[in-house]
């Protein structure tokens, strides 16, 4: 069982990085990108179309970290702290069913387009690797892109995670089915190859 964390414990700082838990205060910041197709054409999500919308996606985070299911971090530069350029979670934490432990969960993702390819994504993600394993002592993480994400898929294999297989027509979106590929990482593998 993961050890009682305060939010100050939530705060984590990288060579380059600021990542804090996501607060209904950066709704502003986050509506622009959030509405923004070129984000959500690979995320579960439409582009939203009101900030309304922004501030109910924050609440269902907010509820979802009051319940132990996620965790959802507001990714900043150091230099620009004022500026969030992406968002990192941990989501589908699964503790426990009966008799059965799974203490694991799945990473999602997004980074603003003018930031990408600057390596803010791996930086992220091995921190946030980093507490999922050891603050919050899950055992395995789980992750998948759709099958012609290919920035997602170079982060992935980055991070040490091992392909497990293909779903096809996995769901819908926009009236087009679409495959998705899908990988784990083991907390032993983790620790034998330092992420």
């Amino acid at each position: 069982m993961e050890d009682i964390l305060v939010k100050s414990d939530y705060i984590m700082e990288t060579e380059r990085l600021i990542l804090s838990l996501i607060e209904l205060d950066d709704a502003d910041q986050l509506f622009p990108n959030m509405s923004n197709q070129n984000i959500s054409v690979d995320m579960s999500w439409k582009p939203h179309e009101t900030i309304d919308e922004t501030l109910g996606f924050i609440e269902n985070v907010h509820a979802s970290f009051s319940n132990g299911k996620s965790v959802t971090w507001c990714i900043r530069l150091k230099s620009d702290i004022k500026t969030i350029i992406g968002i990192f979670s941990i989501i589908s934490i699964v503790r426990q069913h009966r008799e059965l432990i799974y203490d694991k969960a799945e990473l999602a993702y997004w980074i603003a387009p003018f930031y990408e390819k600057k390596g803010y994504m791996s930086e992220s993600a091995k921190a946030v690797l980093a507490f999922g394993f050891e603050k919050l002592k899950l055992h395995k993480f789980v992750v998948s892109h759709h099958i012609n994400n290919e920035n997602s898929k170079k982060l992935i294999l980055r991070l040490n995670f091992r392909h497990t297989y293909i779903e096809e027509q996995a769901f819908m979106k926009n009236n087009i089915w679409i495959d998705v590929a899908h990988y784990e990482l083991l907390k032993i593998r983790y620790q034998k190859n330092a992420v």
